[in-house]
């Protein structure tokens, strides 16, 4: 579907696409017309669509992740939401595909050194962007591709303390990466506690190998 059709149905004020290359790219870009009431930020493969006017952009330095073979990209927009700041931090975080399909095809024994490998890269991972996405000082929210499902011993104990959305307000098991073998919840609206969460559905299928997660928050 276009993205002009997507962000009609969704009627959101702010979304935020990993992934975010090629021909979504320009449809992201396309949004930027003279006199659009929208305010657009791309930035490697992540994209905002907004809109709040958009105050001020941060990306989180990475070169210690790359040099550990990692992927990982944070990125934060700093948002006017009717005169106050909020903060909202993009993620894609690492991911341990490439150790499950060796696991899958019976290759154990390589499988096992991969697996160890990201497991400690995502922990760093997820430990540094949850400090950087707490560092603005702002009503924080984080979504995105966090490539780790809840269950995940990385993903309980650095992210505890924020509102996992889809946990206190989701119906069903929330698949949100559909892809062959593999559906797990793996895409993410975390708030601070600034946020009430009054809603959370994952959405119709898009063409993409996700499916969409929308939240509606509110203020405390």
């Amino acid at each position: 579907d276009p993205l002009a059709r997507m962000l009609a149905a969704w009627n959101a004020d702010v979304v935020v696409l990993q992934e975010c290359g090629g021909r979504l790219r320009e449809q992201v870009r396309a949004q930027a017309v003279p006199g659009s009431p929208l305010s657009v930020h791309i930035e490697e493969t992540l994209c905002l669509v907004s809109r709040m006017p958009l105050i001020e952009t941060a990306a989180m330095e990475r070169d210690a992740f790359e040099l550990a073979n990692g992927s990982g990209l944070v990125h934060s927009y700093l948002l006017d939401w009717a005169g106050d700041t909020i903060a909202v931090t993009n993620v894609h975080l690492e991911t341990q595909r490439e150790g499950l399909e060796l696991f899958r095809r019976g290759r154990i024994s390589d499988a096992i050194p991969s697996l160890k490998q990201k497991s400690v890269l995502r922990s760093i991972e997820h430990r540094v962007a949850r400090r950087w996405a707490e560092s603005h000082g702002h009503p924080a929210v984080v979504a995105g591709d966090f490539n780790t499902p809840p269950e995940s011993r990385a993903y309980r104990a650095e992210w505890d303390g924020w509102t996992d959305a889809f946990a206190v307000r989701g119906r069903g098991m929330g698949a949100t990466r559909m892809n062959g073998w593999i559906q797990a919840r793996i895409d993410y609206v975390l708030a601070d506690a600034r946020w009430r969460v009054v809603s959370i559905e994952v959405g119709d299928d898009v063409g993409s190998d996700h499916l969409p997660v929308i939240a509606e928050l509110r203020r405390r």
